[in-house]
């Protein structure tokens, strides 16, 4: 088992249920919202990072930063994959 499973994530060790995950936690993360009389909007950058097992958590940390860093940059909210 590996430490995503024990987190709780499993299925999204794979390249295809990140993909389908990220658009979820952007939308979630990104909703409008009413704040007194105003409307607030969140932007999100996710960089997500896939590895095989949990001893790779520095690794993948690193990994998925540097992911989120490169999305920012693009000036987008969005996800970006590493």
């Amino acid at each position: 088992m590996t430490g995503l499973q024990e987190d709780g994530l499993t299925g999204l060790a794979t390249r295809r249920c990140s993909t389908r995950a990220g658009p979820c936690m952007l939308g979630t993360l990104t909703a409008e919202f009413k704040l007194g009389v105003d409307t607030v909007r969140v932007s999100a950058h996710i960089g997500i990072a896939l590895g095989q097992v949990a001893a790779d958590a520095p690794a993948l940390l690193g990994r998925a930063r540097a992911a989120m860093a490169e999305q920012r940059r693009s000036g987008a909210q969005g996800i970006r994959l590493a």
